[in-house]
């Protein structure tokens, strides 16, 4: 006999559409930590890690230079700020827009210079900031430096950043006086800045600090009639001592060679030489032979001395990147070092040491000039400058294998 079936309950349709979509709570809710995310156990206090773009990195970058003063009524090239933040120019773009979008800059575009709005407002309301950078000004980049200038200015890098300080190379190319003038008058308003140091820079630049009252201090040969702290190693005693040793080997005819540059450093050379070859007594000439800054300019300033009826018996070369140059050209015309021809370098450098003969040169304490610098700079900025204060190193002679007698 088949079982009963049980009885079917129905369930009321209401309760099965509620039983499938539960009622919403229709008051108020907080929703804590803990109703998120039941294991943990401590309330999100900190915040959450956000991506940021490069563009977000240079806005913040540029906003902080205006709080601290960097760029008081206008910023600026594009091309400056591109070098000096190393982006490109479609992301400094992209940042300038958003400031752009911010008010904190108008103008720009087809050559105008873009003018900032805030900056004056923010220093204002955050009181003024102290001025924290030492800036290296340099006629030269810093590739084209030789190697113990290199080797002066890291260990100026070193000191000035041990001493809580940033450091930053700027390249100041040469240009008219009055361009020049208006450069150094922008660059000296920015506030962040609180050391100056001059490396290979013109006269005209020399004179705008000395009458600026900045702290500064010139790193190599200086002007004379310029006071101004400086530190750098003794030409005159160079351009004295290579005299009178070539004199005492018989050389009569020295020839001098430099690049056809404005260096404070080449005229002391040549005048120091000049000289004593007039007080000597002897019937001994310096010729001044000036290349332009290639291999190739050596070349042809060699060739022209070396096409006279009387050549020089010795060369004195005032860069050492231009030492090799000069011993190629030597010894394509069959001139032996240094049975035909001397050669003295007044710089020396790492490359010059695997050379073959051995090149006579004077040795510069690099480390010791960086330092001196270093020091001289911070005294300026925490003390106030010493226009009377110049420091000269005097390098050390090695005697190398290309120095000899004179023939005949």
């Amino acid at each position: 006999m088949p079982m009963p079936r049980p009885p079917r309950f129905r369930v009321p349709s209401r309760l099965t559409k509620q039983s499938r979509n539960p009622p919403r709570f229709r008051g108020r809710c907080r929703w804590t930590n803990e109703s998120r995310n039941p294991f943990s156990r401590h309330p999100m206090s900190h915040e959450i890690p956000r991506r940021t773009t490069l563009v977000d990195q240079t806005v913040s970058i540029m906003k902080q230079g205006l709080l601290e003063g960097r760029w008081s009524r206008f910023l600026p090239t594009e091309h400056e700020l591109c070098d000096e933040f190393e982006i490109s120019r479609s992301t400094l773009r992209k940042a300038l827009k958003v400031l752009h979008h911010q008010g904190v800059l108008r103008g720009g575009g087809n050559g105008r210079r873009r003018r900032v709005v805030a900056s004056a407002l923010w220093q204002e309301s955050l009181g003024p900031k102290q001025a924290r950078e030492v800036r290296v000004l340099s006629l030269f980049e810093g590739h084209e430096m030789v190697g113990i200038t290199r080797t002066a200015l890291h260990h100026l890098h070193r000191e000035i950043e041990a001493a809580d300080y940033s450091y930053r190379f700027y390249h100041f190319p040469l240009m008219k006086p009055r361009q020049m003038l208006r450069a150094l008058k922008s660059m000296t308003s920015q506030k962040h800045i609180a050391g100056w140091v001059l490396l290979f820079c013109p006269e005209l630049a020399q004179q705008w600090f000395e009458s600026s009252g900045l702290p500064v201090v010139q790193m190599g040969a200086r002007t004379a009639s310029i006071g101004i702290p400086s530190a750098g190693y003794d030409t005159e005693a160079i351009a004295r001592d290579a005299m009178e040793r070539l004199m005492r080997l018989g050389h009569r005819s020295i020839a001098l060679l430099r690049p056809d540059f404005p260096l404070v450093a080449e005229e002391q050379l040549l005048n120091t030489m000049c000289q004593v070859a007039g007080e000597s007594g002897v019937k001994a000439r310096v010729l001044d032979v000036r290349h332009e800054l290639s291999g190739g300019g050596v070349r042809a300033a060699a060739g022209r001395m070396l096409g006279r009826r009387q050549r020089p018996t010795a060369w004195v070369v005032s860069q050492p990147n231009y030492v090799w140059p000069l011993m190629s050209c030597l010894q394509s015309a069959n001139l032996s070092i240094p049975d035909d021809v001397s050669v003295v370098s007044r710089v020396n450098d790492l490359f010059l040491d695997t050379a073959v003969p051995q090149i006579s040169c004077y040795r510069h304490n690099a480390p010791k000039l960086g330092r001196t610098v270093a020091a001289m700079v911070l005294s300026a900025v925490n003390e106030g400058a010493r226009p009377d204060d110049h420091r000269l190193l005097i390098p050390e002679f090695f005697a190398g294998e290309t120095l000899g007698p004179a023939r005949g």
